[in-house]
């Protein structure tokens, strides 16, 4: 009975992971660092279902620039999701995971990821046709369009991603369970296990150039040729407005494509003198920043945003309470 309780517990300490987790100690920094994460978890989460449900309660915003934005509030959503909480749960207790929950958190951090490129590529086209070709733009671009090109994106980001999960899953796990990283990473996970690894790492470099390096270059390109179009004289009025709202979009991508530098330059060799919780910071930073900044920007940047939250407040809080008054006085 003692061999058969000892071979079991065995069996359950080879499935759990160590996340080897700075913040932990002291406890004041580990509870400063617990409510900062907090706080930015319920910002995300709060600030992109708040835009989400203004787009999707609005008929005037249902056009397919706003499409791609309720999308891309989705994929930060999936984002925060799949990381922050089980970083909280790192720093506060318990800093185990199990093999399939890691698993499953790589499956979804690269899903997001590969969402939120693409999606950010697809808005780069939109306004560039917005621009290049203001007459027929809602026949190049109309809503259901944006939504179908959403749809597409994201099956075959599936896709990607059952393949990172088809290579890592039959390997086989030697090597000491501890992971120097916030998140389960392909490659963190990769290294855990023994013999030789260089296919399934020639995988992840070239899905790396297709999530990465061919929507950066799709975006720069659609960036020229709108330079390239505003030298011509003469802009119409829906021009200029589809101008202004490139830089919001340009900004997004800027911090997306920041974060994302970051995160993988933290993994760099001449980076190795800095502290650990720094490296942690740096990795955190795709999985926080533009969830929490994106919604932000949005709101305040886009004006048709901004007066549909102000219209969807005044109908629900301020007519609601003069309803409710007037029913109160009968």
């Amino acid at each position: 009975m003692a061999t058969n309780a000892s071979s079991d517990l065995s069996l359950v300490m080879t499935d759990l992971i160590l996340m080897a987790t700075p913040f932990r100690e002291p406890p004041g920094i580990k509870f400063a660092v617990f409510f900062f994460t907090l706080a930015m978890f319920t910002a995300a989460l709060v600030g992109n279902c708040l835009l989400s449900l203004v787009i999707l309660r609005d008929h005037q915003l249902h056009k397919a620039m706003y499409v791609l934005m309720a999308a891309l509030s989705l994929t930060d959503i999936i984002s925060a999701l799949s990381i922050l909480p089980r970083f909280m749960q790192n720093v506060a207790s318990f800093n185990y995971i199990s093999l399939r929950e890691c698993m499953a958190q790589m499956f979804f951090l690269h899903l997001a990821i590969r969402m939120q490129s693409f999606t950010l590529t697809i808005m780069s086209v939109d306004r560039y046709l917005a621009i290049g070709y203001p007459l027929r733009y809602h026949s190049l671009m109309s809503c259901r369009t944006a939504f179908v090109a959403f749809m597409a994106t994201m099956a075959s980001c599936v896709l990607m991603c059952l393949g990172n999960f088809s290579v890592v899953v039959p390997l086989n796990y030697c090597k000491p369970p501890v992971i120097v990283a916030p998140y389960c990473d392909y490659l963190v996970v990769l290294f855990l296990s023994c013999g030789d690894v260089s296919g399934p790492v020639a995988y992840a470099q070239a899905t790396l150039v297709i999530i990465m390096v061919l929507p950066a270059c799709t975006i720069v390109l659609m960036y020229a040729l709108i330079l390239y179009e505003c030298r011509k004289p003469g802009l119409r009025s829906g021009q200029r407005k589809a101008l202004k709202t490139c830089g919001t979009h340009f900004l997004v991508v800027s911090i997306f494509f920041s974060a994302i530098f970051f995160s993988y330059a933290s993994g760099f060799s001449f980076l190795d003198s800095l502290p650990r919780p720094l490296h942690y910071t740096l990795q955190m930073a795709q999985y926080v920043f533009p969830p929490v900044l994106n919604p932000v920007i949005y709101g305040l940047r886009t004006a048709e945003i901004r007066r549909s939250f102000t219209r969807q407040f005044r109908r629900k809080v301020v007519d609601g309470h003069a309803g409710s008054s007037g029913n109160a006085g009968h």
